[in-house]
């Protein structure tokens, strides 16, 4: 590879460009930049893939061009020293891009004659997720290969990306183009950061701890005037109470990281107040660190909550110290359900109002256009008396529970009771 050959490739002159050899007629790989936006630092190969690291948007990134080969034994030669450079350089981010020769499940291969290898999906998988990356979703097309006049089809090129690069480009899917000579269709990154307009309320399960909200929300409810029929003034007193939970969750509810670093320098200045200190030192120190001590458990747990409550994962007990696994699951999530584009008889559409134009035509199947319901005017219906209904809700009285308990049946009081001793 020349300078002179590359830069035909790239058809300019501001191209930087990093080459691995072939071996035969397959295994050559070669990667060309933009010197005017990608600052290279050094370049690294391995079997199956070539990389360079390169100062991009003022950070640090690993770019990895990958070509693997189809013996399952090579495969698991590149996937381990990629993550080997990926426990060596914790700083960064990456992006690996290429022919991975694997699939991650069986729908991911269609056609006649295809094997789907399960242990080799497996271990793929397990790579995906110690490299730390994210398999974007693919909008129209999803093979990215064929072979056989299109008896085999799967999806092999793929990007894979860390959490930081995605959020760095604002990567919001894989677009897979169109065949041409190659088996292989050309694969690229779709950044778009899109507007979806006002997204749903909802509450935090942490809200409930806090000893404000029980006297707030009552509070706020009966604050409110509205007048109208009974269905109109729930309606809207619920939509006022959203906003008012909005305000609270901001300003009485805090900033959960704000307050946890404010509980940290708290408890370091009471800890640097205590080594000056002569002795004897003034218990007041020491009451304000276990306040500050509090407030930073208190707030750290409640932290992990909310962020367990929006990764929906429930089956890690509450107060387990992995905020990155449920950071990128949250993320993860979102991205999955993310709508990337929608097929209509005109077309694949993709912008925000063509994609709601979409989802308004299909409400409106399912919308009366006029309202003709039954009324009860004129009707007496029996109610119930004030007495009644302060009966009903009266809390049980201890004489009524000994009466029930005295008159079960000696049996089933013997096997409670012997229930009870066992527990």
């Amino acid at each position: 590879m020349t300078e002179i050959l590359a830069g035909s490739f790239w058809g300019g002159s501001n191209v930087g460009w990093s080459a691995k050899n072939s071996q035969g007629f397959s295994g050559g790989i070669l990667v060309l930049w933009n010197k005017e936006v990608v600052d290279v630092i050094f370049s690294f190969k391995g079997e199956g893939f070539l990389g360079i690291c390169a100062i991009f948007k003022g950070v640090i990134c690993y770019f990895v061009s990958v070509y693997s080969s189809c013996y399952i034994g090579l495969k698991r030669r590149m996937w381990e020293e990629l993550l080997t450079l990926r426990r060596s350089w914790v700083d960064g981010e990456w992006c690996l891009g290429g022919d991975f020769n694997s699939i991650r499940c069986a729908s991911k291969r269609i056609g006649t004659g295809s094997l789907f290898r399960s242990q080799e999906a497996s271990e793929f998988n397990d790579f995906i997720e110690l490299m730390e990356v994210e398999d974007l979703p693919t909008g129209e097309r999803k093979f990215s290969w064929c072979r056989g006049g299109r008896k085999v089809m799967s999806i092999i090129d793929r990007f894979l990306l860390s959490e930081g690069f995605i959020e760095l480009i604002s990567a919001e899917s894989q677009e897979i183009g169109k065949k041409d000579i190659s088996d292989h269709s050309p694969v690229w990154l779709k950044c778009n950061k899109t507007n979806w307009g006002p997204k749903p309320f909802r509450s935090l399960e942490c809200w409930l701890d806090h000893p404000q909200l029980v006297s707030f929300v009552p509070d706020e409810w009966s604050k409110m005037e509205v007048s109208g029929s009974c269905a109109f003034v729930i309606k809207e007193k619920l939509k006022v109470l959203k906003e008012r939970l909005r305000w609270w969750n901001k300003t009485v509810f805090g900033w959960v990281d704000l307050i946890i670093d404010k509980a940290v320098t708290e408890i370091n200045g009471c800890d640097d107040l205590v080594m000056e200190a002569v002795s004897p030192v003034n218990e007041q120190i020491f009451n304000d660190r276990a306040k500050a001590s509090s407030e930073f458990w208190n707030n750290l747990q409640r932290r992990e909550s909310i962020l367990k409550q929006k990764s929906r994962v429930r089956w890690v007990k509450e107060g387990d110290q992995i905020t990155k696994f449920f950071h990128n699951s949250l993320k993860s999530r979102r991205r999955r359900n993310t709508m990337v584009g929608v097929n209509s008889s005109t077309g694949r559409v993709e912008s925000v109002e063509g994609v709601k134009e979409v989802q308004r035509f299909f409400e409106d199947k399912y919308v009366e256009s006029s309202l003709s319901r039954p009324r009860l005017e004129g009707l007496d219906f029996p109610m119930l008396s004030s007495s009644v209904v302060q009966q009903l809700e009266a809390p049980f009285t201890m004489q009524e529970v000994k009466g029930v308990v005295w008159e079960c049946d000696g049996e089933n009081v013997q096997v409670q009771m012997v229930s009870t001793s066992i527990f």
